[in-house]
């Protein structure tokens, strides 16, 4: 993130750095939803074949039939459930995780609420997430708005992002600043939404608060772990975490 706060500021090429953004609040999504003890997992031809397999061979239906595409995992209690995800048709397997995601978040809002949260606290909490909803979810895509961003600059070379267009020194700075809250750890970022004019900003806003939140869900992981300093989390992403800010 340091790296594209630079580019930023610099006048490195804008759209490579708007595509890593993306694919750092993708991963962070993913990463957030697994650590509640959810994901959303592509099955290709091949592995929905081998499961169907599976269980013709111990003699058991499967509870839906299996074939390539998304699947929502869960565990529940001693359970994994698994559930097949709507087709995103043309949309494509990222506006698919999307929608998942934001599913997923709603119902974290919806528990914050409920939880043993000061009541303050609890609406901080559920008014964030429900920010970075409407931002996933803006306009006409359902899920799909980050994707959208992310395939205007890479395949239509738009928003400004590619030579001979350029966004405005002030924007980019604008931009950089937003960033610069990553390189400080900022536990309380929120998602700043605004105009189609401020496209550009918004997304940033979305995919940064996405990265702070994988950062502090890993970090108080570490934090509250019985075996503190020795725990799987602390010897993995924790230590990823403690280098890249070495």
């Amino acid at each position: 993130m340091i790296a594209v706060e630079r580019a930023f500021v610099t006048g490195a090429p804008l759209a490579w750095s708007i595509i890593q953004i993306y694919y750092s609040a993708f991963y962070a999504a993913h990463a957030i939803v697994r650590i509640l003890g959810r994901s959303c997992t592509y099955l290709p031809t091949t592995t929905a074949s081998h499961l169907q397999q599976v269980f013709t061979t111990v003699g058991v239906a499967p509870p839906f039939a299996l074939h390539a595409g998304q699947y929502g995992c869960g565990v529940s209690g001693t359970e994994v459930l698994i559930t097949p995800l709507p087709s995103s048709g043309s949309s494509g397997s990222h506006a698919s995780f999307w929608r998942y995601f934001v599913a997923e978040s709603q119902t974290l809002s919806s528990q914050f609420l409920a939880g043993p949260l000061p009541s303050a606290d609890a609406q901080d909490a559920s008014a964030r997430l429900i920010a970075l909803q409407l931002s996933i979810s803006r306009g006409q895509l359902p899920g799909g708005w980050l994707s959208h961003i992310r395939n205007e600059v890479q395949y239509r070379h738009g928003l400004g992002s590619w030579f001979p267009t350029a966004q405005s020194p002030k924007r980019k700075t604008q931009l950089a600043a937003l960033l610069k809250s990553w390189s400080r750890g900022d536990p309380v970022h929120s998602v700043q939404r605004g105009s189609t004019s401020e496209d550009l900003l918004e997304f940033t806003s979305a995919c940064l608060f996405l990265v702070c939140i994988c950062r502090g869900l890993i970090v108080d992981l570490a934090d509250r772990s019985p075996r503190k300093g020795k725990s799987f989390v602390d010897y993995g992403p924790a230590k990823l975490l403690r280098q890249r800010a070495g």
